[in-house]
């Protein structure tokens, strides 16, 4: 918590955190060993560069009118150091975290006003100009960790906290123009709340009574088997102030190192890399484009492909999806994949999609973190997660003994956020926090206060910290409130069928 890793300080609190721990490699590799396993599963998961399928790269054209080098002229010393300020998580190979590269970019006065000044002309050549791949090797170098996904591998590419810093000015300066490259359909790209719009976007065709059922794909190793040709090609024409950085950076195998070996990334985007999301999310468009219906409706978050109609319809677009993914790197997962119907077009759907190895259930499932069906389920999914928040305060209330700050800290600016999402888009479960609620008001802010708080009091501490208290949040209470206010920042004021 002194350091600034709020997330970090969270996990140690919450038991339940097991999967997506860094699984570390022999030395020597010993093909009898575990670590043996997983770097052949690493490999795999870093194919070689694929070439290009002619169909889909899109001509190259005049784009004098829509970028001009001078918009990078507003990427200069202050905006580096507003992107440091903002960047966080651990070191690439060189060793120095985001926490060092925060201090030389804003502690030194003269000194880190050059530095930041100096990181602003590196950022404005990536993005204005061709530079040589090989003098750039250390900067897109990638500390390698291979993340337990229980079951499976994930890798993760921890870039140098530099690059991370100048991808994210970059950003800072061209948000606008990544929004219009990705449409309405795509909203990884940086949306604001994109994700609640998705999940409110597919319960609103769910419950249509025109909608037959929803398709919910997984793709395979989604943003390492994406088309690096075909991507940095269409760049170029879909959104120019972003191709030359990515191409820069992109047009070369990057090493990535792991425990004294390396592997090299050819193909797709690194995880990890700011500009991963919004390479990726542009370098799908024109599949989503392609796959337009009038008879199917649907969402994409990142590579989670999500449509709603009628089952012809949905048949009909997962064949096309199938047939056209593969040219852009996207290859959908079916044995992932489910098919929600309503229970009277079981039989009709198990006609329409047999032999296509996609799971068909009427049952409820999960969808990008929410609930996505019955009530029952609901309930049963909101209640399992209240009891895991709970044990997360119970421990907190024990910090606030010996470190009253830092679990205040802790509480406001990272527990918080584990049911905020929660609450903005599954509706109507403020009786399912009152047991949440209870552990704050009863145990936590009495710890806190070192008395026992009437209601009144309870109100006024979950007012924000600008009107003077504590900022401390009452979910039970607001849930209903925050629902009601995702639903209206992401309804749109013409609603159709396509978006």
């Amino acid at each position: 918590m002194l350091r600034g890793n709020v997330k970090a300080a969270i996990n140690l609190i919450d038991s339940t955190e097991r999967s997506g721990a860094p699984m570390k490699l022999d030395t020597p590799l010993d093909p009898d060993s575990p670590s043996w396993t997983v770097y052949n599963e690493l490999l795999k998961k870093h194919p070689q560069c694929q070439p290009a399928h002619p169909d889909i790269l899109k001509p190259l054209s005049n784009n004098d009118e829509k970028f001009h080098p001078v918009i990078f002229d507003a990427l200069d010393g202050t905006v580096i150091r507003r992107a440091a300020l903002r960047t966080q998580c651990s070191a690439g190979p060189s060793g120095l975290d985001a926490y060092g590269w925060r201090r030389l970019c804003t502690s030194f006065q003269r000194a880190s006003d050059d530095l930041c000044n100096s990181l602003a002309l590196v950022a404005r050549r990536l993005c204005i100009s061709c530079v040589d791949p090989g003098g750039i090797d250390a900067l897109v170098a990638c500390r390698l960790i291979a993340l337990n996904k229980c079951p499976g591998v994930r890798p993760i590419g921890i870039g140098e906290v530099v690059r991370r810093i100048i991808a994210k000015a970059v950003l800072l300066i061209i948000k606008l123009d990544i929004l219009e490259a990705a449409g309405s359909l795509q909203l990884c790209a940086g949306q604001d709340a994109g994700c609640e719009a998705a999940v409110h976007a597919m319960r609103s065709i769910y419950s249509d009574p025109s909608t037959e059922g929803v398709l919910l794909v997984d793709a395979s190793n989604a943003f390492n088997c994406l088309n690096r040709q075909v991507s940095l090609h269409n760049m170029q024409s879909l959104c120019p102030p972003l191709a030359n950085i990515l191409i820069n950076t992109y047009r070369k195998d990057i090493p990535l190192f792991i425990d004294g070996r390396h592997i090299l990334s050819s193909e797709g985007t690194t995880q990890g890399d700011p500009l991963a999301m919004a390479m990726y999310s542009i370098s799908v468009t024109p599949l989503i484009a392609s796959l337009q219906d009038p008879h199917v409706a649907q969402v994409w978050f990142s590579d989670d492909a999500m449509a709603g109609g009628t089952l012809r319809g949905l048949h009909d677009w997962w064949c096309k999806l199938k047939d056209l993914g593969f040219m852009y790197g996207y290859f959908p997962n079916a044995a992932k994949t489910w098919l929600i119907v309503k229970p009277e077009r079981l039989d009709e759907a198990k006609q329409q999609f047999a032999g296509t190895r996609v799971s068909i259930t009427v049952e409820d499932k999960r969808h990008l973190g929410a609930a996505l069906g019955s009530r029952a389920f609901t309930e049963a999914y909101i209640t399992e997660k209240v009891e895991s928040w709970s044990r997360c305060v119970r421990r907190l209330v024990n910090i606030v003994k010996t470190h009253p700050h830092a679990a205040y800290a802790a509480f406001t600016h990272g527990l918080c956020s584990k049911w905020t999402y929660f609450v903005r888009t599954i509706p109507a479960i403020s009786s399912l926090l009152e047991p949440l609620e209870d552990i704050i008001s009863l145990q936590l802010l009495p710890a806190q206060t070192g008395r026992s708080i009437s209601d009144v009091e309870r109100a006024l501490f979950s007012l924000p910290v600008r009107l003077g208290s504590l900022g401390i949040c009452d979910p039970k209470s607001h849930s209903d409130a925050e629902f009601d206010s995702s639903v209206k920042i992401t309804s749109a004021p013409t609603l159709n069928r396509q978006h």
